[in-house]
């Protein structure tokens, strides 16, 4: 993904060099005019001045981990009553508190231009992305059932009283304590992020000298956060053993599995402000911006799980509701919030021709609400719901408002750094 950004980036400067790096008409004056080196004949210095600019950008930004309901993944011993639970001495191995979704590769394209013959007042967009990261997490046993390996659980509160530890075992083999199965199988959890957003703003030149440019930005901004949560269950029934579902209990090679689905998008729409700074030294030069958003984002929060029965020579059977997706959280729900997106930007460079410049930079982006799947999930499941578990009812209504449905949020962030190229013409 990385080598396929830069070679865009550098495609389009290619192609955008062969169409922009021109020098102005020639026009009466002087030998001795400042622009007359660089373009290869005389011309007037203002028709030197950049009218447009172009620029690409290959990101290398880190994002705010991924929250993850914790502890999930469990193992124990197979010899207690309830294998893999937390007070059984389960022990949490599959993952941490967060997803770390490392470095990310991106690009950020912009383009303006000036209004005016004076470079007084322009306008410009820009638009960047972090495409898609996806990190998985997977445990199986062996075809024995060896390890224990579980999803957490807490049973609903009852009469006041702290919930109860709980779990969901994948796997368990015979001779077990909770007197169960045996059976075979693992989980798996999923999570993926994507980023982009776009702006255009209008430019107003405030200060414009030889080594010193201060410039302020207004217009409006866009962002988008859309990421997901799949909670993954597989159970095999071996050596004679028996799954469970919706009641009823069906023996080996029988499996069962479950899918749990949780996905958030985040839109945020505000207007902005900002200031731009440069510095030049020769053919080098600093610069620095720094932008606030004011607007609304809006939050969406989608539930979804399945349960499937697997029996030989027959066709799967699938119903609603997974194990923290049930009838009490599954469905769609959407939020409108106020919230405030700064950035701040460093950039250093050379100006390697008239009209290519080449630079590194630095990013900062902080969104101050947003909804992210990791939060949205309930761990107090009623077993009476669960069409997996041993204590499923058919039919019942009683205490399943466990799980219960989310609308946690937090702040979100991304950062790292900038490689780009501009053309200005």
């Amino acid at each position: 993904m990385r080598k396929e950004l830069v070679a865009s980036m550098f495609a389009l400067f290619a192609g955008a060099g062969g169409a922009l790096a021109q020098c102005p008409a020639p026009s009466a004056c002087s030998p001795g005019d400042a622009c007359a080196a660089a373009c290869g004949w005389p011309c007037p210095e203002a028709e030197c001045k950049p009218k447009a600019w172009v620029s690409g950008e290959y990101l290398l930004w880190r994002i705010k981990d991924g929250p993850l309901p914790y502890p999930l993944g469990l193992t124990g011993s197979p010899a207690t009553p309830n294998p893999g639970a937390l007070n059984a001495g389960g022990v949490p191995f599959l993952t941490g508190p967060h997803t770390d979704y490392g470095t990310l590769s991106g690009m950020r394209v912009s383009a303006g231009t000036w209004l005016d013959s004076d470079a007084h007042v322009g306008i410009e967009g820009s638009g960047f992305l972090l495409p898609k990261q996806t990190k998985t997490y997977r445990a199986a046993s062996d075809p024995n059932g060896s390890p224990v390996i579980a999803f957490r659980y807490l049973d609903p509160p009852v009469g006041g009283a702290p919930a109860v530890e709980d779990s969901f075992q994948a796997s368990l083999p015979a001779g077990n304590g909770a007197g169960a199965g045996p059976f075979a199988g693992g989980v798996g959890v999923v999570s993926s992020t994507r980023l982009w957003g776009a702006e255009v703003n209008g430019v107003l030149g405030l200060v414009d000298r030889s080594k010193f440019r201060l410039q302020a930005l207004a217009g409006a901004r866009y962002a988008d956060l859309q990421e997901s949560l799949n909670l993954q269950f597989q159970s095999t029934a071996i050596d004679g053993g028996m799954v469970p579902f919706q009641g009823n209990t069906f023996p080996a090679p029988s499996a069962v599995s479950t899918l749990d689905s949780f996905q958030t998008h985040n839109q945020f729409y505000g207007g902005q402000l900002g200031l731009r700074g440069e510095y030049n030294l020769g053919k080098f030069f600093v610069s620095g911006t720094g932008k606030v958003a004011l607007g609304s984002n809006h939050e969406v929060v989608n539930v979804a799980g399945t349960s499937s029965l697997f029996t030989p020579g027959n066709a799967p059977l699938t119903v609603p509701g997974g194990q923290f997706a049930g009838p009490s959280n599954i469905g769609r729900t959407t939020h409108d919030d106020f919230a405030v997106l700064p950035e701040v930007e460093v950039k250093a460079g050379i100006q390697a021709t008239r009209w290519l410049r080449a630079y590194v930079g630095y990013n900062f982006l902080y969104w101050s609400r947003v909804v992210r799947p990791g939060n949205q999930v309930d761990l107090i499941v009623n077993d009476a719901g669960n069409a997996v578990n041993p204590g499923f009812v058919r039919g019942a209504t009683s205490g399943l408002g466990f799980p219960r449905p989310q609308f946690n949020k937090t702040d979100f962030w991304a950062q790292g750094l900038t490689f780009g190229l501009e053309i200005r013409y």
